[in-house]
C-alpha cells in the first residue's frame, strides 16, 4: 500500500470499471476501493441494450467487464468508504475497517442501494422472505404465492420472472397506475396469477420464522387486507451512496453528486460518474460511459498539477 496515490476510484460497477480501464491505459497510478465488483448492474435479469450484446444477463456482462478490468496491473482492495474529506489537496479516504488512503484526485463511483419499506419488521425478514433480488431470488419461490411492491421497470421485470414460476403474483404500487415502460407492461397480459392492486401501499409484515403475510391498505378507501405471501419483492427505486461525501460536496435535492457533462464537480480534483451521480438516467451504458470521461478528466487534473 502506497502513501499517496494519484487517483482513488470508489467503486467497481459499470462506472468504475471503465474509469479504471481508462486510468490504466493512461498509466495513472491508481487505486481502486470497492465492497464489491458490479454493483446493481449484477441484479438486471437480461440486458438487451448494450452495444456489442444482443441478449445477456447483468452477471455476464459484469463479468465481461471484468476480464477487461484484470488484463490491467491495477490495484483493488475490497473496504467500504465511509468518508472522504480533502485537507489542501490531497483527499483522506477513511473505511469501515479503519484503513485511510490518499490520492491527488477520487472519482467517486460508489452507485446505489436498494430503497426500503421501512417498515419495522422489515429486516427481520430478510432472508427469511423480503427481498431486493428477483433475479438472484425468483427460483426459490417456485410454487409459492409472492408479491412484488412498485410500479417502475423493475417491479414489472420482477413481476415477469415470477409469474411462470409462483402460484400467484400479487403487484401492490401506491401510485393510480405503473410507471414502467410500455413495452414491458404489454407482456404482463394474459398470466392468470397476476393480481394487480394500484394506489396501495403494504403496511405490515407479519410471520414467525419466516414471512406468512403482508398487510396492503388501499390508499382511496383506506380498507385494508392481509394476503398470504411467502415472498416479499421490494421494488421501489434506489438511493445514492452519498453518505460518505455529504460534507464533502454540497448534494443535490436527490442526495446526487452533482456533476458537469465532463464528471466534474464543485470540489477540484473530486470527479463522480454513475448512479451516485447527477446524470441523466440510470444505465449501464450512461454509467460505463461517464467513468470514461471522469478518467479523462481526472487524467487532465492530475497533469495539470
Amino acid at each position: 500500500m502506497k502513501d499517496l496515490y494519484d487517483l482513488i476510484i470508489v467503486g467497481a460497477g459499470p462506472a468504475g470499471m471503465a474509469a479504471a480501464v481508462y486510468a490504466a491505459r493512461s498509466r495513472i497510478d491508481t487505486l481502486i476501493l470497492t465492497r464489491d465488483v458490479g454493483g446493481m448492474a449484477v441484479y438486471a435479469g437480461k440486458v438487451d441494450n448494450y452495444l456489442g450484446f444482443h441478449l445477456i444477463s447483468g452477471m455476464d456482462l459484469v463479468k465481461k467487464f471484468e476480464e477487461h478490468l484484470n488484463q490491467f496491473p491495477l490495484e483493488i482492495i475490497y473496504n467500504s468508504v465511509i468518508s472522504i474529506e480533502k485537507e489542501e489537496n490531497i483527499f483522506i479516504v477513511k473505511t469501515r475497517e479503519g484503513k485511510i488512503f490518499k490520492g491527488k484526485s477520487i472519482i467517486y463511483a460508489a452507485g446505489t442501494s436498494h430503497r426500503k419499506l421501512g417498515l419495522k419488521e422489515e429486516e427481520r425478514f430478510v432472508g427469511r422472505g423480503v427481498t431486493y433480488c428477483a433475479t438472484c431470488d425468483a427460483p426459490l419461490f417456485r410454487g409459492e404465492s409472492v408479491m412484488v411492491v412498485g410500479g417502475g421497470n423493475s417491479a414489472v421485470l420482477a413481476a415477469l420472472q415470477l409469474l411462470p414460476l409462483a402460484s400467484d403474483v400479487f403487484m401492490v404500487n401506491r401510485e393510480e397506475k405503473f410507471s414502467a415502460a410500455e413495452i414491458y407492461q404489454i407482456k404482463l397480459g394474459g398470466f392468470p396469477n397476476l393480481h394487480v392492486s394500484q394506489s396501495s401501499q403494504v403496511t405490515a409484515l407479519f410471520g414467525e420464522k419466516f414471512l406468512e403475510k403482508a398487510r396492503v391498505r388501499h390508499i382511496l378507501t383506506g380498507k385494508e387486507e392481509d394476503l398470504s405471501v411467502k415472498g416479499l419483492f421490494v421494488e421501489i427505486g434506489l438511493v445514492p451512496n452519498t453518505e460518505p461525501v455529504k460534507k464533502l460536496v454540497t448534494l443535490n435535492e436527490k442526495n446526487e453528486v452533482p456533476v458537469d457533462c465532463s464528471g466534474k464537480t464543485g470540489v477540484p480534483g473530486f470527479f463522480s460518474a454513475g448512479d451516485a451521480s447527477s446524470v441523466f438516467q440510470r444505465q449501464i451504458i450512461i454509467a460505463a460511459g461517464e467513468g470514461a470521461k471522469a478518467a479523462l478528466s481526472a487524467g487532465h487534473y492530475i497533469l495539470n498539477q
